[in-house]
């Protein structure tokens, strides 16, 4: 009994010596391959575990991983680096230099995420795709600062997108550049899996070389195309189904026809050749038609001095129909400025810093959201209210040379 006893004990002792030895402690340090000073707050993560840590101040870091386990060590500016765990490591990251040479669609034109001065933000379309969204617009909620997006819950209803709140008359809707084409029907019809890219121009600095019809923002998408040399098939499926909780018990064609044949009745009226209200006893007959020009003439001039000192100019000058024949044309103007510090001679020491900017921008937007007749006075026939004809004026306009655009004198 007491050989067995002790055979048990040392199977124990040895399994417990086997499971320790798997295990492995592992200290070190991460360095900038830029000056070679530690990088403060450096994620180190044993790869496909939730196993990890930080690094210090002075760029150190300790960590107990599986033996044979491959770290993984990323940082916000730098590359990332996978290597095999060692008990002392000496890590060197390298500053990504993708990231702050990245472009960004602006408004006809590019620039480096690095050089931007005004309030523009880009998404990242791998998170979206992830998402089993039939509208990408819902999938933006959240993303996007300044952004609010919001929807009826049903898979394939609209959503309601305001960026930094309400700020014009009429409309509120931002305006989107699909492929270089202004629309604003929205995305909803796009599938969120051919998408390239999204930039949203939230400041009227940023808009303002889309002249009137930005005075909401901009939403620019790029669908994806073909790339040469690579062949890539992608295959998603989904499905989703709607019913209702309390089904309404609605008139069928006949039965509707009889109601509104009484409610004629009702109100004394001739069923045979009016549209009746049961409830009030009108006929009103309707009619108009119209559309209306825009022409726009913009420029757009950017300075960048020793990767420190930025500036953009934008200057769009819109005439639009809907406006009285004396003040059609209005000029938008928009400067944005930057500094990037974090280059000054002045801050190579602070190692503790990454990127540091500071931007200032102004612009004016137009809003051109009126109807296309309103510098006019339109009267319009009324037929049957209590059986007289009446001609009112449905659109009091102002006198047609005058009607002008927001905050210029008419």
């Amino acid at each position: 009994m007491f050989k067995l006893k002790s055979l048990f004990i040392s199977a124990l002792l040895l399994a417990g010596a086997t499971a320790f030895a798997q295990q492995i402690t592992v200290t070190g340090v991460v360095t900038s391959s830029a000056d070679g000073y530690g990088v403060i707050g450096a994620a180190v993560q044993e790869k496909g575990t939730d196993n990890g840590t930080i690094t210090d101040f002075d760029g150190n870091f300790s960590l107990t991983v599986k033996e044979g386990a491959i770290l993984v060590f990323s940082s916000i500016g730098y590359a990332t680096l996978e290597l095999p765990a060692q008990a002392q490591m000496s890590v060197v990251m390298d500053e990504d230099a993708q990231m702050l040479n990245e472009v960004v669609v602006t408004g006809y034109t590019v620039q480096r995420k690095a050089d931007l001065t005004g309030a523009i933000s880009t998404v990242n379309t791998a998170d979206l795709a992830k998402q089993n969204e039939n509208n990408p617009v819902k999938a933006l909620q959240g993303r996007v600062p300044g952004m609010n997006i919001s929807a009826d819950g049903s898979p394939s209803g609209a959503a309601v997108v305001r960026i930094r709140g309400i700020g014009t008359l009429n409309d509120n809707d931002p305006l989107y550049i699909i492929d270089g084409v202004p629309t604003k029907a929205g995305m909803h019809e796009l599938n969120g899996n051919d998408i390239e890219s999204i930039q949203v121009l939230k400041d009227a600095a940023s808009a303002s070389i889309y002249g009137s019809r930005a005075a909401n923002g901009v939403i620019i998408i790029t669908t994806k195309g073909g790339k040469e040399g690579k062949v890539k098939v992608d295959f998603d499926a989904s499905v989703a189904a709607q019913s209702y909780v309390n089904r309404m018990q609605v008139l069928n064609a006949e039965e509707f026809g009889r109601v509104m044949w009484q409610g004629y009745v009702n109100d004394g009226l001739n069923p045979d050749y009016m549209w009746p209200s049961a409830a009030v006893g009108e006929a009103e007959a309707y009619g108009g038609g119209g559309g209306f020009t825009l022409v726009s003439f913009f420029g757009k001039a950017n300075y960048n001095f020793a990767d420190r000192y930025l500036a953009s100019v934008t200057v769009r000058y819109d005439g639009s129909s809907r406006f009285g024949r004396n003040n059609r044309f209005g000029l938008f103007p928009s400067v944005s400025l930057g500094w990037r510090i974090d280059k000054e001679p002045f801050m190579e020491n602070a190692t503790w810093l990454e990127n540091l900017k500071i931007r200032a921008s102004w612009g004016q937007t137009g809003n051109q959201e009126i109807a296309n007749v309103a510098r006019y006075t339109l009267y319009e026939s009324n037929y049957g209210e209590a059986g007289f004809a009446t001609s009112l004026p449905v659109w009091p306009g102002r006198n047609g040379g005058e009607c002008h655009w927001p905050g210029f004198p008419g």
